[in-house]
């Protein structure tokens, strides 16, 4: 099987206006991937649909001579997310071949003013399993040094300037290489700065790559044959990764979105078919037909939870930069809930009953009947009496960090996810609510209604004694219950 070969270039391009068009012709002639831009100008966090490629841009007002952006090929990257943390940071997230990588952008300032102490702080908030690539450009000047093992001797600077010092620092703390300093080039293809005063070279920008995916990394150099160098004094730096695919059959290597899309509208037991129908040539490499469909089962999971973090970063991207329309779109994709059928059925005198309306009137009265004949509801006669301990937001918070993930949703439609995304906001909207029911001992209509899922106790279910019946409750009203 084909590897997955990835090519990401990075440029200070010294003010991006009017460059888009030659940008986007330079990669999709040298076929391009990812395109990490410093030193932007722009004044406004914004993202921009470019054909077949997108440009994510982090900037503000305050910093204009700042900005970093990310321009990636829309068909051939798997995107998860995007974080713009400054005008001089910011992150793409990325799944590539069996890992999650995070992609930083880097625009560093000429002396350290505490940017590399928030680099620092960024990069500890990341899951230690995740691989990390810093690139851009550090301002950093990286000499030779046998005493770290982060950096080899594929440079020709000789000192290493405060910056660099950091930079190495980072490095060791993280377990990381400064990838430049692994491959030999000619000076040429080394050198990514040069003055355009005193025309004095130097090595400034990196990639800086994770022991655990530097495997992947194939090449490192500047490339000088792009006509880039005509508006900027810095040279293109490029990157070329390798991912070995050999372990994720074909059908597991497309756009995480549309897989997942999928996955919500089929049912699961008509997706192993197909997929086993479809990669009946792999069943024997990955050791059976079992082992296939649980294979199957885990990365649909894998997926569906990377959907449901896009969509969440999504919505929390599009409320901060006050697009309200998009962000009630991506709401409303992430709380839809679609049931299936109603199955056919069969009564006693072998009528079968295939018409909604008929099966549904069956089903209510089945399940009433059930209900007054096994659990009875004890009448209560006793007046309501007020708790003397009123709700605290500890014990708000304490409910939300006790929900489940994953887990289906009520009547209304709200994962639990929704109420994890903001602790601090979801406490501020649940506690008047709480309290009031707390004092009044009355619950919400809307909490009343539940959602009955019908599970088959056999092969070939036909009456209604051989569904077993689940209620779907509300997750706020699971919260409240676990309050109390």
């Amino acid at each position: 099987m084909k590897d997955h070969n990835i090519k990401i270039i990075s440029l200070n391009i010294r003010s991006l206006n009017d460059k888009l068009t030659i940008l986007r012709k330079v990669m999709k002639d040298q076929h391009y991937d990812i395109l990490l831009l410093q030193e932007t100008h722009l004044k406004v966090t914004e993202v921009r649909n470019l054909l077949d490629y997108t440009l994510y841009c982090s900037s503000n007002a305050e910093h204009v001579w700042a900005g970093v952006a990310i321009m990636i090929h829309n068909k051939s990257i798997r995107f998860v997310c995007f974080n713009p943390i400054s005008s001089r940071i910011c992150c793409l997230t990325l799944n590539l071949g069996y890992k999650r990588v995070h992609l930083f952008n880097i625009y560093a300032p000429h002396n350290d003013s505490g940017f590399y102490m928030e680099l620092e702080n960024v990069l500890k908030e990341l899951p230690h399993r995740d691989g990390i690539i810093l690139a851009g450009n550090f301002n950093a000047s990286v000499g030779k040094s046998k005493n770290s093992s982060c950096l080899r001797n594929a440079t020709l600077i000789q000192s290493t300037n405060p910056n660099g010092k950091r930079l190495i620092e980072i490095c060791e703390l993280f377990n990381m290489k400064i990838g430049n300093t692994f491959f030999n080039h000619p000076t040429h293809h080394i050198m990514t700065y040069k003055s355009p005063s005193f025309g004095i070279t130097s090595q400034i920008d990196f990639f800086v790559i994770s022991t655990k995916i530097f495997k992947w990394v194939r090449d490192i150099g500047v490339i000088s044959k792009l006509n880039l160098t005509l508006f900027t004094d810095h040279y293109p730096l490029s990157c070329e990764l390798k991912i070995n695919n050999s372990i994720f059959p074909n059908h597991t290597r497309q756009n995480s979105l549309t897989t997942v899309k999928y996955i919500v509208r089929k049912d699961l037991a008509q997706l192993n078919d197909l997929e086993v129908k479809e990669s009946s040539s792999l069943i024997k490499h990955h050791g059976g037909i079992q082992h296939h469909r649980r294979y199957i089962t885990h990365r649909i999971r894998a997926d569906k939870r990377l959907f449901i973090a896009n969509l969440s970063n999504s919505i929390q991207f599009n409320f901060d930069n006050n697009n309200i329309y998009k962000a009630f779109q991506s709401l409303k994709l992430l709380t839809t809930f679609k049931t299936n059928p109603l199955p056919r059925l069969q009564l006693n005198n072998n009528k079968i009953i295939t018409d909604p309306k008929e099966q549904l009137d069956l089903w209510i009265d089945h399940y009433m009947n059930l209900c007054r004949t096994r659990w009875p509801i004890p009448r209560c006669d006793y007046p309501f009496q007020s708790p003397s301990q009123n709700l605290n937001k500890s014990d708000i918070v304490g409910a939300i960090k006790g929900l489940k993930m994953h887990k289906a949703a009520g009547a209304d439609g709200i994962f639990a996810e929704l109420w994890k995304i903001e602790v601090d906001l979801s406490v501020s909207l649940l506690l008047p609510l709480f309290r009031e029911i707390w004092n009044t001992g009355r619950f919400p209509d809307e909490w009343m209604p539940s959602i009955i899922l019908n599970f088959p106790k056999n092969k070939s279910p036909n009456c209604l004694k051989d569904y077993r019946g689940i209620a779907l409750i509300p997750v706020t009203l699971k919260m409240f219950t676990y309050i109390i």
